[in-house]
Order: structure tokens, then sequence, then C-alpha cells
């Protein structure tokens, strides 16, 4: 159980990387917006 939570951590860590660079290409103040529903 707790290596599946600590492993679902670290998914979620580099899916929030990768949409803010994602955003980061439209402009450099769209990666804040992430925040907002985070």
């Amino acid at each position: 159980m707790i290596p599946s939570q600590g492993m679902l951590i670290e998914l979620g860590g580099v899916i929030f990387l990768f949409i803010g660079g994602l955003l980061a290409t439209l402009g450099w103040q769209w990666p804040f917006l992430l925040h907002l529903f985070a």
C-alpha cells in the first residue's frame, strides 16, 4: 500500500511538471494556472 501511494505521488508530480511545460510553450504566465486547480 505504501509503495503504491508513493508511486502515485511521484507520477502526479511528473504529470504536473509535464502539463506545466506544455503550458509554458503558450506563454510564461500559463503554467501558473495549474496552481488554481491544484
